[in-house]
């Protein structure tokens, strides 16, 4: 396998869209890794929101605090997007990185693009992070 410089992946794959898949220190419960897709950049920060293939755990968790329908995504698998199941993502905990932080992880383990996401899925994944009660105004913000 040819080993690909941080910055050179970085520089040609980080875009809004962009489906990754890589380990994150911060999912509990878990040593795998995720989907993540990116739903903004600007300059050195990105957001991203997660799958899951736990779907009806994340449903009724989202039942239980009462939040919006809206800021869980399930989105089908395709060819184009890379995901491997039905996957829900939860927008009300997006994951803020910034482009020296997904450097850092790609060294350690590299980050595997698996696909990008239809401009119709990103728009129903950002206007779930903006809908969210969980998400804070800073990163709603950064959205708009």
């Amino acid at each position: 396998m040819i080993e690909i410089p941080p910055n050179v992946f970085l520089d040609t794959t980080l875009e809004v869209g962009v489906v990754y898949f890589y380990f994150h220190e911060n999912l509990r419960e878990t040593t795998k890794s995720h989907f993540f897709v990116v739903i903004s950049r600007r300059n050195e920060s990105v957001i991203m929101v997660c799958a899951t293939t736990q779907i009806a755990k994340r449903k009724q968790f989202a039942i239980i605090r009462k939040l919006p329908s809206s800021t869980l995504v399930e989105v089908t698998p395709t060819q184009e997007n890379g995901l491997q199941c039905l996957s829900l993502f939860d927008c009300n905990n997006p994951f803020t990185e910034t482009v020296s932080s997904l450097a850092e992880r790609h060294i350690l383990t590299p980050i595997r693009v698996r696909g990008r996401m239809d401009d119709s899925t990103i728009e129903m994944l950002r206007q779930g992070v903006l809908v969210s009660p969980m998400v804070v105004e800073e990163i709603k913000l950064f959205l708009r």
